[in-house]
C-alpha cells in the first residue's frame, strides 16, 4: 500500500505493513524514513487497509505552512484508526467486522468490511488524494 505526494522541495510515500506504517520523504537528495510501530500506540490487530490523505495548509513552526499527511487504516479486528503527524492515534470505528478496502470519495471516506458492508464516514477537513 503506497501513497506519492510531489512538492518542489519533498517527495513523500507511504509504505504499510501489518504491523508498521513507514513514511519515506526525499528532501535534500536524501530519504529519511519515519516508522510507526502500531504496537507502540496500544493497537495489536493486524493492518489490513491503508489510506493516505493530505490536510493542505497546517502550520508548522520549522517551515511555516505545509501539507499534512492522514493516515487511515483499517484492522483485522474491524477497528480503524487515524494517524495523524505520526503521532497521534485516535479511533474512528472502534470494531466490527475485518476491514478490507478504504477509498475517498468527495465528502470522506468509504470503508469496506469483510461482510460487505459499507460505513461511510464524513471528512470535510482534509483534501483527499
Amino acid at each position: 500500500m503506497t501513497f506519492r505526494e510531489e512538492k518542489e522541495s519533498v517527495d513523500s510515500f507511504v509504505v504499510a505493513s501489518s504491523q508498521y506504517i513507514v513514511v519515506f520523504e526525499y528532501e535534500h537528495k536524501a530519504y529519511k524514513a519515519l516508522e510507526i510501530k502500531i504496537s507502540d500506540f496500544g493497537v495489536h490487530s493486524r493492518i489490513t487497509s491503508c489510506f493516505v490523505m493530505q490536510r493542505a495548509g497546517v502550520e508548522t513552526k520549522k517551515k511555516g505552512s505545509e501539507n499534512e499527511l492522514i493516515i487511515v487504516t483499517g484492522h483485522r479486528n474491524g477497528a480503524v484508526y487515524v494517524w495523524e503527524g505520526l503521532t497521534n492515534r485516535r479511533t474512528l470505528i472502534e470494531s466490527g467486522p475485518p476491514i478490507l478496502f478504504i477509498n475517498a470519495f468527495d465528502l470522506g471516506l468509504i470503508i469496506t468490511t469483510e461482510n460487505s458492508v459499507l460505513s461511510f464516514v464524513k471528512n470535510p477537513h482534509c483534501h483527499i488524494h
